[in-house]
C-alpha cells in the first residue's frame, strides 16, 4: 500500500456496477485513488489510508500511495503536485485518477462518474454568499478528480511553474488565467459538494462521498478523525 524506497506499489481491486451517470463509464478505463504523505503526517495517513484502500478495493479502483519527499525546498502541500507530475506519466493514458489529501476519507457513494462530459479535471469550489451556498471561484485542492491526458499533465506543469505560496493558489490562478479551463477549452468541472465535504460546505450535504477535515490544525484533525471513525 505504501511506497518504500521510492518504488511504486499498486493494489488491485474488484469492479462494481456504477449507479450514477454524468459521463459514460468506459469499462476498459483504469481507475486509481492516490495519496501522498510525509513523515510529519504519517499518523493521519495511518488513520485514513486503510479506509480509502478498502473503498478502492470494493469499488474497482487501484489504490496507490507514496511517501517520497520530492520538493523539500517547498511547503509540504506542494508534494501532491510533485507526486502527480511523476505518477501520471507512469500509468495508462486516459486513466481516471482521484487524488485525496490525508485528511480525507471515502465514506460511500460513486466516484467514477462525477466529471462533466468532456471535462478532464474537477474540484469542489469554496462556498460563500447568502447561506454559504454560492460558489466563489476558489477551488479546494484537497480532492482532485482527473483524466490522465497530456493536457492535464501540461496543466500540472504550469501549476508547478507558478509556484505560489499555496498549490491551491496556483491551481486556481491557472484555471482563472485559462477562463475556467485547464487549457485548450477543456472546462473544469465544479464538483458537487459531496465529493469534498468539510466545514465550509457540510451544511449543504446530506450524503457525503468524501468527508474531509480541511482548514484546521493538525492536532484537531487527528482528534476529529479518530472520533469520526471509532
Amino acid at each position: 500500500m505504501v511506497v518504500l524506497g521510492g518504488e511504486l506499489l499498486k493494489i488491485g481491486s474488484s469492479n462494481i456496477k456504477d449507479k450514477r451517470l454524468k459521463i459514460k463509464i468506459n469499462k476498459s478505463m483504469k481507475y486509481y485513488i492516490t495519496q501522498h504523505y510525509t513523515i510529519e503526517h504519517k499518523e493521519m495517513y495511518d488513520l485514513t489510508s486503510p479506509i480509502n484502500k478498502k473503498y478502492a478495493d470494493d469499488n474497482g479502483f487501484e489504490y496507490v500511495s507514496n511517501n517520497v519527499r520530492r520538493c523539500p525546498e517547498r511547503a509540504a502541500w506542494w508534494e501532491k503536485i510533485a507526486w502527480l507530475k511523476e505518477f501520471l506519466p507512469s500509468i495508462e493514458d486516459g486513466s481516471y485518477v482521484v487524488w485525496e489529501d490525508n485528511d480525507s476519507i471515502n465514506v460511500g457513494g460513486d466516484l467514477k462518474s462525477v466529471l462533466n462530459d468532456g471535462s478532464e479535471w474537477g474540484q469542489v469550489e469554496l462556498r460563500g454568499g447568502f447561506g454559504g451556498r454560492v460558489p466563489n471561484g476558489w477551488f479546494n485542492a484537497g480532492v482532485i478528480i482527473l483524466i490522465n491526458t497530456q493536457d492535464v499533465r501540461d496543466f500540472l506543469q504550469r501549476v508547478w511553474d507558478r509556484n505560489d505560496e499555496l498549490e491551491e493558489t496556483s491551481i486556481t490562478n491557472e484555471i482563472r488565467s485559462q477562463n475556467g479551463t485547464i487549457g485548450k477549452g477543456k472546462k473544469v468541472s465544479s464538483l458537487d459538494i459531496e465529493y469534498n465535504c468539510w466545514y465550509n460546505n457540510e451544511h449543504l450535504s446530506t450524503e457525503p462521498v468524501i468527508k474531509s477535515w480541511h482548514g484546521i490544525s493538525y492536532e484537531n484533525k487527528i482528534n476529529l478523525i479518530k472520533d469520526y471513525i471509532k
